[in-house]
């Protein structure tokens, strides 16, 4: 596989989001690891960990029951950073 690149970042950003909303379609959800959430952001630019595509992989129950495990285990929140928190965001 490969994708587009030049002097601009949105080359391959636009491919992987071409990617992910095809695995979309299929019901796939990311590795949360690895680059994820690609929208056009504000400024029109294709970026990762955009907020509306964070709302679109888990369900508000499914947040709840997450963050609610989470704090029991880290209470401290030792371990709470990183973009993946933003999966836990709450969308209207």
């Amino acid at each position: 596989m490969s994708f587009p690149i030049g002097k601009s970042d949105q080359g391959w950003k636009s491919a992987f989001k071409s990617v992910q909303d095809e695995w979309n379609k299929l019901g796939g959800k990311p590795h949360l690891g690895k680059f994820w959430g690609f929208a056009v952001d504000a400024s029109g630019l294709v970026e990762p960990f955009q907020a509306e595509a964070a709302c679109s992989i888990y369900t508000a129950t499914q947040k709840v029951t997450f963050e609610s495990y989470r704090r029991s285990v880290d209470p401290e929140n030792l371990f709470a950073g990183g973009d993946a928190l933003k999966l836990l965001r709450s969308c209207a």
